[in-house]
């Protein structure tokens, strides 16, 4: 919590393309830029099959399964689409109505699907009074991931981990567009053997008095990884062989 150097990073934060799902990050520091597992310590290991999220859903329901299993009402039931540019990781999503989550008063969530299968979900706080209030949410939310996965990656040498949330990403668009700062972000990786859990939680403002946390969930792979390599390779060759 209250990393520093971390939060500069993401406030440097200059550009971002979504390259075949994988979220890449570019940086007005050459210093400042996603990095892949083996920059950090062991991620977390769990010990049940499939990662479990809110009310039993898991990662691969459907929209069906996920409306009958989410105890929120929902804004509407059906699958709103996804049409920017670079979603090639998620194309649709449905968002349930505010309600209380983790013990917090007018929470939301968010869950996105790909082909009809669940591959990320959001949570979205905003109804704070005062910033103290934020913090004081923002730490509940904290103490009770550490307590489930452990203590956050450690982020080495000023960076954050190659693959992100729609949490993380939305909180810098709009930190971005109202004149926003962030105040507080940690991250975690989940080893669920086949396949590993991204967790990004950020706390920020927009403006003067609207005090925000953002926590997403998103299911990756190996192959997520390679891709965001290849990427990486790919804009170094054009910078490079122009030198």
């Amino acid at each position: 919590m209250k990393n520093s150097s971390v939060l500069l990073s993401i406030s440097l934060l200059c550009a971002s393309l979504t390259i075949f799902g994988t979220s890449v990050f570019i940086f007005a520091s050459s210093n400042i830029e996603g990095v892949v597992e083996e920059d950090y310590e062991e991620a977390v290991e769990v010990s049940n099959d499939e990662f479990t999220l809110r009310n039993s859903i898991q990662f691969g329901d459907d929209s069906e399964t996920v409306i009958k299993k989410e105890t929120l009402e929902f804004e509407s039931e059906s699958k709103q689409k996804l049409e920017l540019m670079g979603n090639e990781f998620r194309d649709s999503y449905i968002d349930t109505k505010e309600g209380t989550i983790a013990g917090i008063d007018g929470g939301s969530a968010r869950y996105y699907f790909l082909d009809d299968s669940l591959v990320e979900m959001s949570y979205t706080f905003q109804n704070f009074d005062e910033k103290a209030d934020m913090e004081a949410s923002y730490s509940t939310l904290y103490d009770g991931l550490v307590r489930k996965y452990g203590k956050p990656l450690n982020n080495k040498n000023e960076t954050i981990h190659a693959i992100t949330t729609a949490s993380l990403e939305n909180a810098i668009a709009l930190t971005s567009a109202f004149n926003g700062d962030y105040t507080d972000y940690d991250e975690w990786v989940v080893d669920c053997g086949d396949y590993k859990v991204k967790i990004d939680i950020i706390e920020f403002t927009m403006g003067d008095s609207y005090y925000h946390i953002n926590l997403g969930y998103r299911k990756f792979t190996d192959e997520d990884i390679d891709r965001f390599l290849e990427e990486k390779q790919r804009q170094q060759d054009i910078v490079d062989q122009d030198l």
